[in-house]
């Protein structure tokens, strides 16, 4: 994920959005979906409004803003 494959942005998120093998966390959910929505994948723009429905504003925003002080690599 940190290596700039949207498709393992999307896995990473949906791990943390279920809480399969991490503790359940909408916010860290939202910023790999964010991250993955960046390169313009559909399925990562549907899973943010889908997450955003279970969060409230300032996480939202704590989401978005840990998405931009993620490090990644572009492959």
């Amino acid at each position: 994920a940190a290596k700039g494959v949207a498709l393992a942005q999307m896995m990473l998120g949906q791990m943390y959005f279920k809480g399969e093998g991490v503790s359940q966390n909408y916010v860290q959910a939202y910023k790999w979906f964010y991250i993955a929505a960046e390169t313009g994948d559909p399925l990562a723009q549907k899973a943010l409004k889908i997450t955003a429905k279970c969060m409230t504003q300032h996480q939202i925003v704590e989401a978005i803003r840990l998405a931009k002080e993620e490090k990644i690599t572009k492959k």
